[in-house]
C-alpha cells in the first residue's frame, strides 16, 4: 500500500512538473506574442510619423512652389504690359520723327521759294541748319529705336527664361507629389496595421487558452488531492481492519 502510494505521489509530481513546463511554454509564448504586438504597434506609430511629416512637407513645398509660381506669372505680366509699352512708344517716335521731316522738307521748300531772289545767302545758310538739324533728330531718333528695340529683345529673353523657370517649378511639383503618393502608400500601411492586428488575435487566442490551461491544471490538482486522501483514508481504514 505504501509502494502505491509513494507511486501514485511520484507520477502526480511528474504530471505537475509537466504542466509546470507548458505553463512556462505557454507564459513565453504570451511574452513573445505580446512582445511582437508592442513592435509591431511601434512600427505603426513610426509609418505614421513619417508620414504626417511627409504630408507636411509636401503642403510646405507645394505652397512655397505655388507662391513662386504666383511671382513669375506677375512678373511675366508686368513684363508684356512693358513690352507693348515699349512697342508703342517706339512706333510713336517713328510716326513724330516721319512727320517732323516731312514738316522740315515743306518749310525748306517754303523757305527757298520766298527769299531766293531776296536773301539767297541768308536762306542757304538757314536750309543747311535745318538739313543738320533733320539729319541730327534722325540719327537720335533710330538710336532711340535700336536702344528700345534692344529692350525688347531683353525682355523677351527674360520672359522665356522665366517660362521655363516655370515649366521646371510645375515638373518639379509633379515629381514631389508622385514621390509622396509613393511614400504615402495606403496599401502598405493597411497591410501592417491588418499583421499587427492578426497578432493581437492570436496574442487573446492564447491568453484564453492560457487561462483555460490554468483552471483545468488547478482542477485537476484538486481532484488528485481529494482522490489521494480519498485512497489514504481507505488504506488506514484496511489497516485497522
Amino acid at each position: 500500500m505504501h509502494e502505491e502510494k509513494l507511486q501514485l505521489q511520484k507520477q502526480l509530481e511528474k504530471e505537475l512538473l509537466a504542466l509546470k513546463v507548458h505553463s512556462e511554454e505557454e507564459k513565453q509564448m504570451t511574452s513573445n506574442t505580446e512582445q511582437k504586438v508592442v513592435e509591431m504597434q511601434r512600427t505603426i506609430d513610426t509609418l505614421a510619423g513619417q508620414n504626417q511629416e511627409l504630408i507636411l512637407n509636401h503642403e510646405v513645398t507645394v505652397n512655397q512652389f505655388t507662391s513662386k509660381i504666383k511671382e513669375l506669372e506677375k512678373e511675366q505680366d508686368y513684363i508684356k504690359e512693358l513690352g507693348e509699352a515699349l512697342k508703342k512708344s517706339a512706333e510713336k517716335m517713328g510716326q513724330s520723327s516721319d512727320q517732323n521731316e516731312k514738316v522740315q522738307s515743306d518749310n525748306d521748300q517754303q523757305a527757298r521759294g520766298r527769299g531766293f531772289q531776296r536773301q539767297p545767302n541768308t536762306n542757304q545758310r538757314k536750309q543747311q541748319h535745318w538739313q543738320n538739324n533733320a539729319a541730327s533728330r534722325h540719327q537720335q531718333d533710330h538710336a532711340e529705336k535700336q536702344r528700345l528695340h534692344q529692350e525688347i529683345q531683353s525682355l523677351k529673353s527674360l520672359t522665356t527664361r522665366l517660362q521655363q523657370e516655370n515649366k521646371q517649378l510645375k515638373d518639379s511639383l509633379q515629381i514631389q507629389e508622385q514621390q509622396t503618393t509613393t511614400a504615402l502608400d495606403k496599401k502598405e500601411l493597411d497591410k501592417k496595421t491588418e499583421e499587427c492586428m492578426g497578432w493581437e488575435r492570436k496574442h487573446n487566442i492564447l491568453t484564453c487558452t492560457l487561462q483555460d490551461l490554468r483552471k483545468d491544471q488547478a482542477g485537476a490538482v484538486v481532484k488528485r488531492t481529494v482522490d489521494q486522501a480519498c485512497l489514504s483514508e481507505q488504506s488506514v481504514l484496511e489497516l485497522n481492519v
